[in-house]
């Protein structure tokens, strides 16, 4: 009895630190290999909401490319920043922005998708109306090198470049314009002015969408490329395919 007694407790003892030795190993990270594979194959990837942002700006583009003149004009922009969603509900002046990407036409052609948060959206002096989907074209090398050239910048009044909002109908006005921008607002608010301001470069989602970047100027330079992004980039007009 006694000798039974013994080797019941030995095997309790060795139980429990088993399941503390479990436990630490869990708390540290350290879990075994097939263990952790399960865990990690359940979480989401790191540039998932930036392939997210990809695959909206995709369907937003080709919705404006069904307009043919707003397709023209794309094919002569320099850059072009779409937001596939911009303000949250009803949009009031100063309303809360969004997220959306960048790209930069260079003499090799078009640069994979830079990613950036809106801090704000303003709708002309509109209040009430809602949000939609932006497309800004950057038709001057003014425009495309003041957005390179900054973390943080605006596309509205104070911006110093001569805006236009693309109607359908404002044809005059689009020669000289340093910016165009595309909506897809409808009814009493096609036709507003939509300003955009506080954009700024979101460096978590860039680099985990590009493993080893350091920055926007190698993404925008075609330094830096995401397969997963090339539907995209073959949507522009003399995108690779």
């Amino acid at each position: 009895m006694r000798r039974y007694l013994v080797l019941a407790g030995a095997a309790a003892l060795a139980l429990t630190a088993a399941a503390c030795g479990r436990s630490n190993n869990q708390a540290a990270g350290n879990l075994p290999a097939s263990e952790s594979l399960a865990a990690s194959s359940t979480a989401p990837s790191a540039d998932a909401d930036a392939q997210q942002q990809v695959d909206q700006s995709l369907a937003v583009l080709n919705k404006m490319k069904a307009d043919a003149k707003a397709a023209g004009l794309l094919g002569k922009a320099k850059g072009v920043l779409i937001l596939p969603r911009y303000g949250q509900g009803g949009l009031i002046v100063g309303g809360r922005g969004g997220e959306g990407v960048l790209l930069a036409h260079n003499a090799s052609g078009w640069s994979d998708p830079v990613f950036y948060n809106v801090g704000g959206v303003t709708l002309g002096a509109q209040a009430g109306g809602e949000g939609g989907s932006l497309v800004v074209l950057l038709m001057t090398q003014k425009a495309l090198d003041d957005v390179k050239g900054a973390n943080n910048f605006s596309l509205d009044a104070s911006s110093g470049l001569s805006i236009v909002n693309y109607s359908g109908g404002n044809e005059a006005g689009w020669g000289r314009a340093d910016v165009i921008e595309w909506t897809d607002l409808s009814g009493a608010y096609a036709g507003a002015n939509v300003g955009v301001s506080d954009v700024s470069l979101d460096t978590d989602q860039t680099r985990a969408y590009y493993p080893g970047a350091t920055g926007a100027d190698q993404v925008m330079s075609g330094q830096a490329h995401n397969p997963a992004a090339q539907p995209l980039v073959a949507a522009l007009p003399g995108g690779s395919s």
